[in-house]
C-alpha cells in the first residue's frame, strides 16, 4: 500500500530499542498515545518529528502539561478497573468460594 503522508509523522523509540512510525493530525494525539504506552509499562525513550525537509527535532512529549493529565487519568481509569474486578471476584468468591 502507497500514500502520501498528509499529516506529521514521528518517530517513537522505546526503551527496548522498538521504534514505530505514528501520522498525527493533532499533537494532542501523539501525547495520549505516548501516555496509554507509558501506562501500559511499556517506556518510550524519545519521540522526533520527521519532517519533508528532512529535519528531525526532538518532540519533548512527557514535560507538555497535557501529557502530565492525561497520563494521571489513564491511571486513575487502571487503577479503577483493578479494584472493581478485585470486588467483583471477593464478591464472588463469598457467594460460590467456600462451599
Amino acid at each position: 500500500m502507497l500514500r502520501e503522508i498528509k499529516n506529521d509523522l514521528y518517530c517513537i523509540t522505546f526503551y527496548n530499542g522498538n521504534k514505530k512510525l505514528v501520522e498525527c493530525e493533532m499533537g494532542e494525539e501523539l501525547v495520549v498515545y505516548v501516555a496509554e504506552m507509558e501506562c501500559k509499562k511499556v517506556p518510550v525513550s524519545s519521540v522526533i518529528k520527521i519532517c519533508a525537509d528532512g529535519s528531525r527535532p526532538i518532540v519533548d512529549v512527557k514535560s507538555n502539561p497535557y501529557y502530565k493529565i492525561t497520563y494521571e487519568r489513564i491511571l486513575e481509569k487502571i487503577s479503577e478497573t483493578k479494584r472493581n474486578r478485585k470486588e467483583e471476584f471477593e464478591e464472588w468468591n463469598r457467594k460460590y468460594g467456600n462451599r
